[in-house]
């Protein structure tokens, strides 16, 4: 019964010690722990990137109901869509997906023209 346990512990024992001393296990839970706090900022950070798009959007819709507003401020307005699309871009690069860029002034009907009243 002895030598069975001696025998178990010489193989078993070396093997314990490699796994654990070395830090294989400890380095596969610090990796794992890891890969979990980047997913987090991950999120966090296309949270953020979420939020400034709502505000530009916000902005470009006061814009886009002032006919008048646009016209004054068109750089402005200009600077505006440009901003929401790089957001756009930036938040499609951090989800691996593809960005959806949108011409908000191909959204705004056209005023009439040639209108008469009778």
């Amino acid at each position: 019964m002895k030598k069975d346990v001696s025998a178990w512990l010489v193989v078993v024992l070396p093997v314990v010690t490699a796994l654990l001393g070395s830090g294989v296990v400890w380095n596969l839970m610090n990796y794992r722990t890891e890969q979990a706090r980047l997913e987090i900022e991950k999120t966090r950070a296309s949270n953020e990137l979420r939020a400034k798009k709502i505000e530009v959007l916000t902005e470009i819709v006061k814009f886009q109901g002032n006919f008048d507003l646009r016209n004054q401020h068109h750089q402005e307005y200009r600077a505006r869509i440009d901003q929401f699309n790089s957001l756009e871009r930036d938040l499609a690069r951090m989800e691996d997906r593809q960005a959806k860029e949108v011409d908000f002034e191909k959204l705004i009907p056209a005023p009439p023209r040639d209108f008469k009243i009778e």
